[in-house]
């Protein structure tokens, strides 16, 4: 049983995961890990186009929808088959991953909101492939919100298991801090290589990210 409080208010959803990414950084920075603070930033300040996506942000579940009319009728958020996309936007459509920090992924769960992307752009090209039946006024591309909940659950999972290794290994860490003085370079290589399979492996195919 952890005896860890940070451990138990994770768990127990008693503080944000911002804020346990912010304990998890000051807890570790000690073993100079940088795979793991570049996971922290990233997952803070979320993905730039320059790092890579962990699996848990790719294979998004998603409609699109659209306002507009179809022939004579005016419709409303009504759902949109993909086949009025070229190939080149489907795979756009269907390789969409989640980019935005934590914060803004806990924010659209606690407000309730629905998470979408504007695809107004694609109107024309709905229209030519309709022959002219399918007018948008509004076109995006809505992404499921089970996506971010499962996103948190597998953040979370990976906070609070590096958090239960580096209690076994260190003792309590409620100090936000741990004492490596008496480890040696090889046992301080062995934590951080646990860590980073803990944060890049994805449980299913073996590979990681």
């Amino acid at each position: 049983m952890a005896k860890s409080q940070i451990i138990k208010d994770i768990a127990l959803d008693n503080i944000s995961l911002e804020s346990a990414l912010h304990r998890l950084l000051v807890i570790t920075y000690s073993l100079r890990n940088e795979e793991l603070h570049l996971w922290i930033e990233n997952e803070l300040n979320g993905y730039s186009e320059e790092h890579l996506v962990p699996s848990y942000r790719k294979n998004v579940s998603y409609i699109i929808r659209y306002t507009g009319f179809n022939a004579n009728t005016q419709v409303i958020n009504q759902p949109l088959s993909e086949s009025f996309f070229t190939k080149e936007v489907r795979e756009i459509l269907e390789n969409r991953v989640i980019r935005d920090g934590i914060n803004t992924v806990e924010e659209i769960l606690r407000n309730d909101r629905e998470p979408s992307y504007n695809l107004i752009e694609c109107a024309g090209m709905v229209s030519k492939n309709s022959n002219g039946y399918i007018k948008c006024i509004r076109l995006e591309q809505v992404l499921s919100r089970t996506n971010y909940s499962e996103l948190i659950s597998n953040v979370k999972f990976r906070i609070i298991e590096i958090l239960l290794d580096l209690e076994q290994e260190f003792g309590v860490l409620d100090n936000l801090d741990i004492d490596t003085s008496d480890k040696t370079e090889d046992e301080i290589s062995k934590v951080n290589d646990e860590i980073t399979k803990k944060l890049y492996f994805d449980g299913n195919s073996g590979e990681i990210f």
